[in-house]
């Protein structure tokens, strides 16, 4: 599981990936700000299709609230 605490080294492997095309962080646990994280890094990311942020079941859910939300809607915005 990822939780926030994992999220600065996989942001900093994703902005530097310019070969990514697929990437699942369902079921993690983040937070708000961990998800607002994840997608920062991905603005610019030309070579990604698919991105999964949901949660299966009812364990580790990742939480968007409006701070990812806003996040979300930059990237989709920028890329």
């Amino acid at each position: 599981m990822l939780k926030d605490e994992g999220v600065s080294k996989l942001c900093a492997g994703i902005s530097h990936s310019r070969s990514l095309v697929y990437l699942n962080i369902s079921q993690n646990c983040l937070t708000p700000k961990g998800m607002a994280n994840i997608f920062g890094s991905l603005i610019g990311n030309n070579s990604i299709c698919s991105l999964s942020v949901g949660n299966e079941g009812s364990y580790n859910w990742n939480r968007l609230g409006k701070v990812g939300a806003s996040a979300l809607n930059d990237l989709l915005k920028k890329n």
